[in-house]
């Protein structure tokens, strides 16, 4: 049985034809086709009221002016004949019948003006909202876990972005489309907890040598690394007061060496980012809503920058809001070493999301904005480099893992 919701206010004189309402509702699915036809109905039953009226007020009249003619021949009784002649010469009320028949030619005409629209060419109806579906799924994230220590992977999916500004210094020209492949990059940058571990696998020296090579500057007066019973651990320093604050004065190269021993540990391959990848996952990949920094217009909710504003030091990762992929630091805290050689202008550079590694420059990428820098220079679209074998306070870095 179905059941029917109605108002409370309800037309008796619609009762008794239900078929009438089902064909409106099915003729004129829009409401506001519905109101018109209603007042079309209301104006019609007053032009009927109308006629029945004038109809009356003449019946009356008739039987007025034959009641004077009855009154007039009193002595004289109609005959039968008279009766039957004045009673078929009354007017009669208004024929149902043929009131019917014009209701369903007025039906017929309508449903052929139905079906003749039918045919046109409609507007569109306005699209409702659709949100992206890209942004309605949270990015996929995957945990790793080294030496005891755990650290997140957050996946970058592939999509084409306009890397570059016009709004900034040259050699950030010219804009130009890059379509970058999918890929996984760290949640947030290497801490201190992770590059020590790694000091500690490698087997590294009590000078912060390894192979002939200095690993970490153990001379340093801003060093934040200590060794102490044949390991090395967090000491800390102005800078960097605990040990999930980034790796600082790590140059290019070594950056790289922890790179290739993380890949031996899990089997997989890790990476510097490319510096396209880096500035496509900093803009928020394919969830970027235009950002001037990485997560956000106002750089006080995402970065730690400016040496009075970052209290001259750098500061826990993840602290600060995210970014759109959910990456943090992005913008501020500690620049960040990329694969790709120096160049002082987009010309030539590639559009696949590939590092660029031609060229004569011994100089690599720096991306970000540090602790200390100006908030212009932690734009996701700034550029900056460094030598590779140059220890520095404000660089560090962050890795990728290939999907």
């Amino acid at each position: 049985m179905r059941t029917a919701i109605v108002s409370q206010e309800v037309q008796t004189d619609d009762l008794p034809l239900p078929w009438n309402t089902l064909l409106t509702n099915y003729l004129y699915k829009d409401s506001s086709q519905r109101q018109a036809l209603q007042i079309y109905k209301k104006e019609e039953t007053v032009i009927l009221d109308t006629e029945k009226t004038e109809i009356i007020k003449n019946e009356k009249e008739e039987i007025k002016e034959q009641n004077e003619n009855n009154n007039t021949h009193s002595k004289h009784p109609p005959r039968h004949s008279e009766l039957d002649s004045e009673s078929h010469s009354k007017p009669q009320p208004p024929n149902k019948k043929g009131v019917w028949i014009g209701l369903g030619v007025v039906a017929l005409l309508l449903i052929g003006v139905f079906i003749w629209q039918g045919g046109k060419d409609k507007p569109n109806p306005i699209p409702e909202k659709v949100e992206n579906i890209q942004e309605t799924v949270k990015p996929k994230i995957i945990t790793e876990t080294v030496n005891g220590i755990s650290f997140k992977m957050i996946e970058v999916k592939s999509g084409t972005f306009q890397m570059g500004s016009n709004s900034g210094n040259n050699y950030e020209k010219p804009i130009h489309s890059v379509t970058v492949p999918t890929f996984y990059m760290g949640r947030t940058e290497v801490t201190h907890k992770q590059y020590i571990s790694f000091l500690n696998a490698q087997g590294v020296d009590s000078n912060g040598n390894y192979q002939g090579k200095k690993y970490v500057d153990m001379d340093a007066a801003v060093c934040t690394v200590g060794y102490k019973n044949n390991r090395f651990y967090f000491k800390g320093s102005k800078r960097a007061e605990t040990e999930d604050t980034p790796m600082i004065n790590v140059t290019w190269d070594k950056a790289k060496a922890y790179c290739a021993w993380l890949s031996q540990q899990t089997g997989k391959t890790y990476r510097l980012p490319s510096e396209s990848e880096w500035e496509y996952a900093a803009r928020g990949g394919n969830r970027s809503k235009g950002y001037k920094y990485a997560g956000s217009n106002n750089i006080d909710k995402v970065a730690w920058y400016g040496y009075e504003k970052s209290g001259k030091q750098t500061h826990q990762v993840g602290t600060k809001q995210p970014n759109e992929l959910g990456l943090y630091d992005m913008s501020g805290n500690v620049s960040e070493w990329c694969e790709d050689k120096w160049h002082d202008s987009y010309r030539g550079a590639p559009t696949d999301g590939s590092a660029w590694l031609s060229g004569s420059s011994s100089r690599r990428i720096l991306r970000g904005g540090c602790w200390y820098s100006y908030a212009e220079n932690c734009r996701s679209a700034n550029r900056g480099n460094n030598s590779t074998v140059s220890w520095f306070i404000n660089c560090g870095f962050r890795v990728v893992l290939e999907h």
